[in-house]
């Protein structure tokens, strides 16, 4: 897979696990709030959902770098069935 490629999925995956990441937050607080978690679990998930976004931070720092190192152009691609 080419550089370009590569950073473009990347880029649309962080988004992916930043959306999943907000439906697992309400999620969590629901579950706190209906009392089906306990505090230690729900500490668990938060803990685990903050570590997962600052993984997500770097990675898209990451690609932001490799844009602007490589100065991206707009690809048109043509599709044809």
């Amino acid at each position: 897979m080419d550089p370009t490629t590569f950073a473009a999925k990347l880029h649309d995956d962080n988004k992916r696990i930043d959306y999943y990441s907000n439906q697992l937050l309400e999620l969590i607080k629901k579950e706190f709030r209906t009392r089906t978690i306990d505090k230690y679990d729900y500490e668990r998930f938060i803990n685990i959902l903050t570590c997962l976004k600052l993984q997500t931070e770097e990675s898209r720092k990451d690609v932001e770098d490799f844009i602007r190192r490589t100065k991206l152009h707009k690809v048109s691609l043509d599709l044809r069935a």
